[in-house]
């Protein structure tokens, strides 16, 4: 397949582009033999096409993440929705420096190509392009002068809207920001992102690099961040190396195995009939657990040496078999996917979602289903 043949050569060292129509490369001295020149002559209009249908040279093309392929799927089977964003907000107690503002953005948006990436299509398959050039997405609204009622309902306004904005993965940065003023001294800074360039854990390294290269930039100082070691690409190699040939199918073989007949959706009992079209329009209920009993259940969880989640998980899945009367139980879970420290740092959409399934037989004591 063509686009094996040119990561191949991309992994090697070998960049291939365009320059004034015409094909070109750069390659380390002796990387390229005869074979491979070859190959290349051969597929010349084919590589032409594959260029300038992701419109860069091959440095700055990859393949999509298995996580990724996931989320673009969904994005053209809906034609761009804002179920997927990001989105978050934080405040600046202080006369907004904008120059010091817009300059510790721009470093964020170099220093993780993530978030400066956009999704193409080259014979109907995604790759993820990181632009080299780009606009501040940076949107800027003086509220200062309204009355508080009104400015409250303008701030609520915007976020709605700007939350539920559609990204459109083919030619957007994956970050854009508003900067609501709401008095000289204090400003809403709304950012959004695409969960395919980003995820819960992206937005705690977003945010606190953020807060120190403005600091550092109001402040006169220099960019003190250490450089990164690795970007999301490199992350998306190292994914599919991982998960080729008979590795790949293995791990595919035991999930089959393990949620073989598990069932589709669990009878809980609802108001009113599902819809034929999720709306995602949903609500959610917040009670807080007292001291005492949050104590109980960490001596609880101890006793049984496991942790929180294990035994909050446990809990939940007893009052889902009360509920549906099932004794199939299978939970969604989000994990990290961050398991190597070199990715800890980085900007980018590592997590996915595990099914837990536990099968809870009516004898079945709460000890035991803790144990499995």
């Amino acid at each position: 397949m063509l686009s094996d043949f040119l990561f191949e050569l991309k992994n090697a060292g070998t960049n291939l582009f365009i320059r004034q129509g015409q094909l070109g490369f750069k390659a380390p001295k002796g990387s390229l033999t005869p074979k491979l020149k070859n190959e290349i002559a051969a597929n010349k209009e084919k590589i032409v096409e594959f260029l300038t249908d992701v419109g860069a040279d091959l440095s700055g093309v990859s393949r999509l993440s298995y996580s990724q392929q996931r989320l673009w799927l969904v994005d053209q089977l809906e034609g761009g929705s804002g179920h997927y964003n990001v989105f978050g907000e934080f405040r600046i107690g202080s006369e907004l420096d904008k120059a010091a503002f817009e300059r510790a953005i721009r470093e964020l948006i170099m220093r993780h190509e993530a978030l400066r990436t956009c999704i193409c299509r080259s014979d109907g398959k995604p790759y993820q392009v990181v632009k080299q050039t780009f606009d501040l997405p940076i949107v800027y609204t003086d509220l200062s002068g309204m009355e508080p009622d009104r400015q409250a309902q303008h701030l609520a306004s915007i976020a709605a809207e700007e939350a539920g904005r559609a990204f459109d993965l083919s030619k957007d940065l994956m970050l854009r920001m508003q900067v609501l003023k709401v008095a000289p001294d204090k400003h809403h800074a709304m950012f959004n992102m695409h969960h395919i360039a980003s995820d819960a854990w992206s937005m705690r390294i977003l945010i606190a690099e953020f807060a120190e290269l403005y600091t550092a930039f109001c402040d006169g100082r220099p960019n003190k961040l250490a450089p990164m070691k690795v970007q999301y690409s490199d992350y998306v190699q190292w994914q599919r190396e991982l998960l080729s040939g008979s590795t790949r199918e293995d791990k595919l073989d035991y999930w089959r195995k393990r949620l073989e007949n598990c069932p589709e959706v669990h009878s809980l009992p609802i108001r009113g009939i599902r819809p034929a079209r999720q709306s995602f329009d949903g609500q959610y209920y917040v009670q807080r657990v007292d001291s005492a009993l949050c104590a109980t259940l960490r001596k609880l969880a101890n006793t049984q040496h496991v942790s929180m989640f294990m035994l909050l998980q446990t809990v939940f899945v007893v009052l889902i078999k009360r509920l549906s009367r099932s004794n199939d139980i299978v939970v969604g879970t989000p994990v990290s996917g961050r398991d190597h420290r070199e990715l800890e740092g980085l900007v980018g959409f590592f997590a996915n979602t595990l099914p837990l399934r536990t099968i809870v037989d009516d004898e079945c004591g709460f000890d035991e289903l803790l144990r499995r």
